[in-house]
């Protein structure tokens, strides 16, 4: 085989196999971000409930 077929293969190979892997770290990524950004505010928002209940049985009684 001559190196311009050689190279035409492994670009094609590359293009079929390597794009759809990049893509999927990607949109992995993007997920976890996503995720870890959605957690932090439900523990926000926990801790806050959890603090503004504590606080009104301390008034409270």
């Amino acid at each position: 085989m001559e190196l311009g077929s050689i190279l035409n293969v492994t670009g094609f190979f590359l293009l079929r196999i390597g794009l759809p892997v990049v893509l999927l770290v990607v949109l992995g990524m993007l997920i976890d971000r996503w995720q870890r950004a959605r957690r932090s505010a439900v523990d926000t928002a926990e801790f806050d409930s959890l603090e503004n209940s504590a606080n009104h049985h301390e008034h409270g009684h």
